[in-house]
């Protein structure tokens, strides 16, 4: 069942789980939670995310890398 639910996240509901993912690690990375302003921000991130076929690594660089961290 774990297997289902892995292969229907990334296939039927992709975008949405990555928008999720990047939201909550984006509010953990930051200690505060998201506003308006950072919707660009969120936007950015999670096509990056995606079209980078979802690796974690690479999204902890984008988000330690980008304004709204280094500015926070």
């Amino acid at each position: 069942i774990r297997d289902r639910l892995k292969d229907y996240l990334l296939t039927e509901r992709r975008e949405q789980f990555s928008r999720a993912f990047v939201v909550k690690l984006l509010t953990y990375a930051l200690g505060r939670s998201l506003e308006f302003s950072d919707e660009k921000h969120v936007n950015a991130l999670t096509r990056q995310f995606t079209d980078d076929s979802l690796q974690l690594q690479t999204l902890v660089q984008s988000i330690v890398t980008s304004d709204v961290f280094r500015t926070k």
